[in-house]
């Protein structure tokens, strides 16, 4: 499977955590796999006390077609985790800070996103953490972006406030 985001498509808006009144970008574009419509990521990317994080959602389903009963979201934290220098990523509850648009469909709890058999879709080399992080080339781009001031990669997975706009 060759996922490739459509750079034409993505958008980028900046918000204020409501939680830590922090400044924070979520982005969003389409995934394309050849000239099909695939999915649809939002990644929410903060900077919680110098420790970045993203949070990302990836909606799989039809697309171009007004429909959204085929809808699936999967949900992926990438960031900082004990034990390791580099970024991971992580399977989480999907759509959490959504709302309750119908774009998102099913969203998906960690347990669900595990077991459930679009995973392979997206895992690139079997890996079910590395879902999200895979399709839509987050992992590479958040290491960059992360350095930008880093002053403790040793958090724990799932410290941060996910409250946002």
């Amino acid at each position: 499977m060759n996922l490739v985001i459509d750079e034409s498509s993505r958008r980028v808006r900046e918000f204020v955590c409501q939680c830590c009144d922090t400044q924070a970008d979520r982005t969003w574009a389409n995934i394309y796999e050849g000239d099909t419509a695939f999915a649809v990521y939002f990644a929410s990317c903060y900077h919680h006390d110098g420790v970045h994080e993203a949070w990302i959602d990836a909606i799989l389903g039809t697309w171009g077609q007004d429909r959204v009963d085929d809808h699936i979201t999967f949900g992926c934290r990438v960031g900082p985790v004990v034990g390791s220098p580099a970024p991971a990523a992580t399977l989480v509850n999907g759509g959490e800070v959504g709302g309750d648009s119908p774009i998102f469909g099913r969203k998906l709890s960690r347990e669900e996103g595990l077991r459930h058999p679009r995973i392979a879709d997206c895992s690139g080399h079997g890996q079910p953490s590395g879902l999200l992080a895979c399709a839509v080339g987050v992992q590479s781009a958040f290491t960059a972006w992360s350095r930008r001031d880093s002053r403790d990669s040793s958090i724990m997975a799932g410290r941060s406030c996910r409250n946002s706009a």
